[in-house]
């Protein structure tokens, strides 16, 4: 019988042998042809080459960066790399773990050349309470003891245009006239008076969250941006007149640069203070008067009507105003 040497141990796995000699398929049997010298013999021998699991699974980059609207459906699937693993049959990549989490999970799929891993999106996303989730997918192998290997897998969420810009008015600043949102102003306040400050917020980001304010009336006050982003001063635009218009609600649009675009709207409720700006008035002046010479004195002879009006006549007092009741509608000449 022919003596056969063992040969040097071959890792078929890292140079390849395997893949070339066996094409990947397990079990692997060669049949050999060998030939004796003396006596000259023909033999033929089968060989079946034994895969060992000496290589761990690996990805070919260390991280993978998804980027996942917040508005995307739950059961959405997104597909991940693969690992590799030189090793066949039994100690290849047999399984895709994900590590715990609230929002993906790992679903695996069969394909010629292996398993493919796809994340699925189990919970809706939301970008203003977790702007990123870091993830850590793990590939584990067959064999015994199993192998394995990571990939860090960072889902960065896209801002959907979804909020819509909310008020909070300011009332701790010192220069303001008025900050509550029932202001009143006076009748005779100057254009540029300061009537409310406006703060305006949006959690969107980029273009999402930036704000256009206006006016959506056409009233004697207007809206001037401060210093600082998103925040508004009401000030007096033109002058006021409380005898012909006493009150305004004051209608703010804030409407931010999303598509579509999505606006909020807020009523500001301001009163006009009255001013001692108007001169009493006859509705004839002047009044003729005519007394017959036998009139008995203590009658009437003439009656004017205004309000909170005291009447005198010039040089000859005709009527006491007490502090009680010095304003009156009527009063009677005798």
């Amino acid at each position: 019988s022919p003596n056969i040497l063992p040969g040097p141990l071959l890792d078929f796995g890292a140079s390849g042998l395997y893949v070339e000699l066996c094409h990947s398929v397990s079990p692997c049997i060669k049949n050999l042809k060998m030939v004796a010298e003396n006596p000259m013999e023909i033999h033929y021998v089968e060989v079946e080459i034994i895969d060992v699991n000496d290589n761990s699974p690996s990805f070919q980059e260390d991280e993978k960066i998804l980027e996942i609207s917040e508005s995307t459906l739950s059961g959405r699937r997104f597909q991940l790399p693969t690992a590799r693993d030189p090793d066949v049959a039994g100690n290849a990549i047999h399984a895709y773990k994900l590590n715990h989490n609230e929002f993906f999970t790992v679903q695996i799929r069969e394909r010629g050349d292996g398993k493919v891993p796809y994340l699925v999106l189990q919970k809706s996303l939301d970008r203003e309470n977790h702007q990123e989730h870091k993830l850590l997918l793990t590939a584990v192998d067959g064999g015994n003891p199993p192998r394995s290997g990571t990939l860090n897998v960072t889902v960065i969420v896209l801002d959907s245009n979804d909020n819509h810009p909310t008020f909070n008015k300011n009332d701790n600043e010192p220069e303001i006239e008025v900050t509550s949102l029932s202001n009143t102003v006076s009748e005779n306040a100057k254009p540029g008076t300061v009537v409310s400050l406006i703060s305006i917020t949006d959690k969107d980001a980029g273009l999402n969250g930036k704000i256009i304010c206006s006016l959506t009336e056409n009233v004697p006050f207007d809206l001037k941006p401060s210093l600082k982003d998103n925040m508004y001063s009401v000030v007096v635009k033109q002058h006021l007149d409380r005898e012909s218009i006493s009150h305004y609600d004051v209608t703010i649009k804030a409407t931010d640069c999303g598509q579509p675009p999505l606006s909020t709207f807020k009523t500001l409720s301001i009163d006009v203070a009255d001013v001692n700006d108007n001169r009493p008035e006859f509705l004839n002046n002047p009044i003729r008067i005519y007394v017959v010479e036998n009139n008995v004195p203590g009658n009437p002879i003439f009656t004017v009507s205004n309000i909170c009006t005291l009447y005198s006549v010039h040089n000859l007092s005709c009527f006491d105003c007490s502090a009680e009741n010095c304003c009156h509608s009527t009063a009677n000449f005798f």
